[in-house]
């Protein structure tokens, strides 16, 4: 996703460009992080911050970056917050030494690994949806092993497979979701799985493209998104199964004239996560 990311950036004119750089470091904050949607530091939307200053080199204050995520006691965190940690301090210390040849696993704090450990012990609130089996729990698990230099082993996702194709949320839910998709097919499609048997699904995705490049969060959901268009786009390229049409038309929709990307359409409030993952989309595009 890094080099994604990345690429997506080099594709940006210099004057987009220069926008989102401002807009990021607007974003700036207070003791050391990047803010949320309300302006108040946040630990997910730090790891967004510095995804977005390791893709394009944008200076940030390492040592009060630091200090921030000291701040966190690993053990107390649930899934999404542990990984974004974690994620977080791998990226300080790519930003510390940019031109290492490989990411600095082994010299991460030992209380995360501790805590990743312990998950398996810890309340289901800890996991989204209350459910460590789901798809978008165990992308996030295989994710989070990945940057602590660890294996992970999923478990069986067939019953939140759908009959036609696609993946769910819940087990037992009738309603195909585009993010749940993306995440099992990334994690399958990285722990081996034959591709043939993933067309079913990666048919069913693609062919929720609109003309204009965009991804809905559901098949009834009427309005594309970003977020949902960058996870299907990046889950249908991993697995080598073409998009049916162009994403340039949808990302040109969704740049802001802040320099950042919405959410959706026709929404001129950039947001942080959602530019990154405008970048990954753009990185996609050929």
């Amino acid at each position: 996703m890094f080099q994604t990311i990345r690429a997506g950036w080099q594709k940006c004119h210099p004057e987009t460009g220069a926008r989102m750089h401002a807009f990021m470091r607007s974003q700036l904050v207070q003791p050391g992080g990047f803010a949320d949607r309300r302006g108040q530091p946040d630990l997910y939307y730090t790891m967004f911050g510095l995804l977005f200053a390791a893709a394009t080199e944008m200076p940030i204050d390492l040592n009060a970056t630091e200090r921030y995520l000291q701040s966190f006691a690993p053990q107390s965190l649930d899934l999404v917050h542990l990984a974004s940690l974690t994620r977080s301090h791998l990226l300080l210390k790519y930003l510390r030494r940019p031109h290492l040849a490989t990411w600095p696993r082994q010299t991460l704090p030992p209380t995360l690994r501790n805590a990743y450990n312990a998950l398996d012990t810890g309340e289901l609130e800890r996991f989204p949806h209350r459910d460590p089996r789901s798809p978008y729990s165990q992308m996030l698990r295989w994710s989070l092993a990945e940057d602590l230099g660890l294996n992970y082993i999923h478990q069986n996702l067939d019953q939140y497979r759908q009959p036609d194709g696609m993946f769910a949320n819940l087990p037992g839910d009738d309603a195909p979701a585009v993010n749940a998709t993306a995440a099992a097919l990334v994690l399958l499609n990285a722990n081996g799985a034959d591709r043939r048997t993933l067309q079913p699904d990666l048919q069913r995705l693609a062919d929720l493209q609109t003309p204009e490049g965009g991804f809905p969060a559901m098949p009834s959901t009427p309005v594309a998104d970003l977020l949902s268009t960058a996870t299907a786009s990046l889950a249908l390229t991993c697995c080598q199964h073409p998009l049916p049409y162009s994403l340039k038309p949808f990302l040109r929709q969704t740049i802001t004239p802040a320099g950042g990307f919405a959410a959706i359409p026709g929404d001129d409030a950039p947001d942080l996560e959602y530019t990154i993952y405008g970048l990954m989309a753009m990185g996609l595009t050929r």
